[in-house]
């Protein structure tokens, strides 16, 4: 993969700071749709696989090594897939051309909203109406929820530019690039 190493800076990234205890961060605000969007510039797998295996490993992490919680296949298939189709978006909703910072921030600061608008209502609505909850009632729950959540996860769409111009979009982390710097010294 010609983006592997950018890929790992901010997959790495949020697994470290979701791990992080919630005594010592805010529950349910991670930067994971902020970090994940930059990527779709990378392309449209790798927008997709951001999502998804994030949301595997750190599940398989804290279910198998720490034993936090029960471990749940099909809801994280479901989260993952969905955060996957957050970066799918991104794909076709961010500009492929630079702008200037207040540009970049304006249009990551929009697309993050609707990432994490879709996402919830995807894990927070949908999925348990088809456990047998009311409709209604989940929409209704949710929305004080997903206000709290988009109100807090906003501190981190400034980190979307800065992934944006001096990670994405640097040619300086390409692997092919390390890789014949390497062979040089």
């Amino acid at each position: 993969m010609k983006n592997s190493i950018k890929f790992l800076i901010g997959f790495m990234f949020c697994i470290l700071y979701r791990l992080i205890p919630v005594g010592f961060r805010p529950p349910n605000v991670t930067p994971l749709i902020s970090v994940q969007l930059p990527y779709g510039k990378l392309g449209r797998w790798q927008a997709f696989l951001f999502g998804l295996l994030n949301i595997v490993v750190y599940d398989l992490v804290t279910s198998f090594i720490f034993r936090l919680w029960e471990f749940s296949f099909s809801s994280m298939i479901i989260r993952g897939s969905t955060l996957g189709f957050v970066g799918l978006m991104s794909t076709h909703l961010l500009p492929k051309n630079r702008a200037s910072f207040m540009a970049s921030l304006a249009v990551y600061f929009g697309v993050t909203l609707i990432g994490i608008v879709f996402y919830d209502l995807i894990t927070g609505v949908l999925v348990p109406c088809l456990g047998g909850a009311s409709w209604l009632e989940q929409f209704v729950l949710q929305i004080e929820f997903t206000c709290k959540y988009s109100y807090r996860s906003i501190i981190f769409v400034p980190l979307s530019v800065f992934i944006d111009r001096w990670i994405v979009g640097q040619k300086v982390l390409e692997t092919k690039y390390l890789f014949q710097k390497l062979r040089i010294i």
